[in-house]
């Protein structure tokens, strides 16, 4: 009689913390839906990230600008004939590390346009996150839940 009480007891605990569970869960899908939803942050977002993309575009033409000198510094040097091999070996690691930089910038870059991408996507299309990555966002706890508390009595 006792052993029954404690089983139906433990039983009714463990339902109850399911539910609980599931209860949390729909309160987080319905808030991340409704940021999804939220054309105001997909706009700061964009504005944010257009910024980023025009310092970043900005950067890109110093370090060009700094590589192109660099260059020229160089075939000047060797047609001047008057330059030593340090200084050939100076310039061509100066040459290197505004190329890395560069490179750095560029891949920068494209990250933010492929973000931006995703985020204008999302805002013409107006449809959630969890479609463009392609999660299913339909009622995600109620399948589970059902699984989870299923217990035999």
């Amino acid at each position: 009689m006792a052993r029954k009480f404690y089983s139906n007891q433990q039983r009714r605990i463990v339902r109850i913390q399911c539910l609980w569970r599931v209860k949390k869960a729909r309160e987080v899908y319905r808030e991340l839906r409704r940021e999804a939803r939220n054309v105001d942050n997909i706009k700061k977002l964009n504005n944010g990230l257009e910024n980023k993309i025009m310092e970043l575009k900005r950067k890109l033409d110093e370090k060009t600008e700094l590589f192109k000198a660099a260059e020229l510094k160089l075939v000047r040097a060797e047609e001047n004939g008057a330059i030593t091999d340090d200084k050939i070996n100076e310039i061509v690691e100066q040459l290197g590390t505004v190329a890395a930089e560069r490179d750095v910038v560029i891949e920068q870059s494209n990250q933010k346009d492929k973000t931006i991408e995703v985020g204008y996507y999302i805002y013409i299309r107006k449809c959630s996150i969890f479609d463009v990555l392609g999660i299913n966002g339909t009622n995600i706890s109620a399948s589970k839940s059902s699984k989870i508390c299923r217990r035999k009595s």
